[in-house]
């Protein structure tokens, strides 16, 4: 189920004047957009270890990322879903001055964020859950999206070429001329993110609210002038 509204942007408005070989045109931007259940999310977890040395908060890291992904693997996330982002090495520094003036290093901390691509939504809730309880004490977001957004996009257009039209016959009739055929066709950028209207609590202690997801979609039409 698709939810459509036509937006309006500002308005491409202008009629070109004749030239000895050219037709007057007029032309409109519009904009449309339509929205959905997402049916995809993506959350973006790590783990944090931190220990005197490098080494030492690399290897414990290591061990505590794979028991996370052990976990992940688990719960039937394929393995093409779960992709490894970023891995840091920071220092850590005391309050105290080092003798030469300089902070004193007092260990090391290892970030290890992964992303995870969760394609069944009503295990999501469940899914945090057991991360954390293996050990993943980074949680630095999550994404909704669709698998297949070519539905939803396509009504988005749909709903744009609707505003074109209707902005080109209102102006048309405000100026005193009349709408030719269609000459040129243009379609823009997309744009999306999340629109907040239903909130679906998973059957777990991690609430989740999906809500919708929004696509829209621009397009510029140009009509010829027939008088």
């Amino acid at each position: 189920m698709f939810r459509v509204a036509a937006a309006a942007l500002i308005v491409v408005f202008a009629l070109t004047p004749a030239n000895a070989d050219e037709m007057r045109q007029l032309t409109v931007t519009g904009e449309g957009t339509a929205s959905a259940a997402p049916d995809v999310a993506t959350i973006t977890i790590g783990v944090e270890t931190v220990a005197p040395t490098a080494a030492e908060a690399m290897a414990n890291n290591n061990t505590e990322t794979q028991a996370v992904l052990d976990t992940i693997g688990e719960t039937g996330i394929e393995a093409r879903d779960i992709q490894t982002s970023d891995i840091s090495v920071q220092p850590r520094y005391t309050d105290r001055a080092s003798a030469d003036g300089g902070s004193e290093v007092s260990g090391y901390a290892v970030v290890n964020q992964v992303n995870v691509k969760v394609r069944d939504l009503d295990g999501l809730g469940a899914l945090l859950d057991k991360v954390v309880g293996s050990g993943a004490n980074r949680i630095f977001g999550i994404s909704f999206g669709f698998a297949d957004d070519t539905d939803v996009t396509d009504e988005a257009r749909r709903a744009a070429v609707e505003d074109a039209k209707r902005k080109g016959q209102l102006f048309a009739e405000a100026t005193g001329v009349t709408l030719g055929d269609i000459a040129v066709v243009t379609e823009g950028g997309f744009g999306g993110g999340p629109r907040p209207f239903a909130a679906n609590r998973m059957a777990s202690s991690v609430p989740v609210a999906t809500g919708e997801q929004s696509v829209s979609a621009t397009v510029m039409i140009t009509w010829t002038i027939a008088d």
